[in-house]
């Protein structure tokens, strides 16, 4: 049996549409939790496939291979990775930054633009993602998916525009600049940005087989059924159906082709400059498809 992780995300909800609703099988279990508990129980060889922050795949790859055609990526505007601040990220400097504890990809990221882009130094901090408390004890605070949805919500920075990477936003009546880092990543290097990867102990190749042939047709299932993925998704996640759809029709893609690894393979590198990794590693594809895709 399969031991399959799970990130209980909306982001993710377009791959895993035909197993939530039954539509799909799978000879296995789902395990569910937050990035930072599947990226664990993953290294720890506690779960067989998982989507997995994809700086996590640079810092523990040893015989890991990735699976084709699957990931959370987007090419410019994500709307669920945000940066909420009091002045505009490109004068933070000597800032305190509040990142969330919930993912490693996020928060290499912005660590990425505010060094590399912004050129500017900060003093970070990690809380438990909640606006309000980030706030209270830093000038800038990093939210990522239902959290950063939710707060852009509250603060009235969403829905995007589609040609601004910032705009204003407030909270009991204090302005916030709101940042969507997936569009100055597309700003900065002008590929897609990838978040997520589904990665597979290369050792244990029927699990592997099994995970990918339910996760292709449990993605399948959503793209037949658009109307059910966007009612599914506004009921369990308590956004509205307008969101959800520019969310997951507009924002969120799960592709990992040649484009996309490019754009993986430029966040490693600029990841490395800053020594969030050691080393740019190679990306190996299961399947038919595992060779080295540099």
């Amino acid at each position: 049996m399969v031991r399959l992780g799970y990130i209980d995300y909306l982001n993710l909800l377009p791959v895993y549409y035909g197993l939530e609703t039954g539509r799909t099988s799978l000879d296995g279990v789902l395990v569910a939790g937050p990035p930072t508990r599947v990226n664990a129980l993953y290294h720890r060889g506690l779960l067989d496939v998982a989507p997995i922050s994809s700086i996590e795949y640079a810092r523990g790859a040893g015989d890991d291979v990735l699976l084709p055609g699957l990931s959370v990526c987007a090419w410019g505007h994500v709307q669920s990775i945000l940066l909420f601040s009091r002045r505009s990220p490109d004068r933070l400097n000597g800032a305190t930054v509040s990142f969330t504890a919930s993912s490693a990809t996020s928060v290499a990221l912005a660590q990425v633009l505010l060094r590399r882009y912004w050129r500017v130094e900060f003093k970070a901090r990690t809380d438990p993602p909640d606006l309000d408390r980030m706030l209270a004890h830093a000038d800038a605070a990093l939210l990522i998916g239902d959290d950063a949805l939710r707060a852009g919500l509250q603060v009235g920075a969403l829905p995007w525009c589609e040609a601004a990477s910032s705009r204003r936003g407030f909270r009991q009546g204090e302005a916030l600049v709101v940042t969507d880092l997936g569009a100055v990543w597309w700003e900065y290097r002008r590929l897609p940005m990838v978040y997520a990867v589904f990665a597979a102990h290369g050792s244990e190749p029927s699990a592997l087989e099994e995970a990918q042939e339910s996760l292709h047709r449990s993605q399948a299932e959503a793209a037949a059924d658009t109307a059910g993925l966007l009612h599914l998704a506004s009921d369990s996640r308590g956004f509205s159906p307008e969101l959800v759809a520019s969310y997951l029709l507009g924002s969120i893609r799960h592709g990992l082709g040649p484009v996309e690894r490019q754009g993986l393979l430029a966040f490693y590198q600029e990841a490395a400059a800053i020594g969030a990794i050691q080393a740019v590693p190679e990306l190996r594809l299961a399947g038919a498809a595992a060779r080295s895709a540099t």
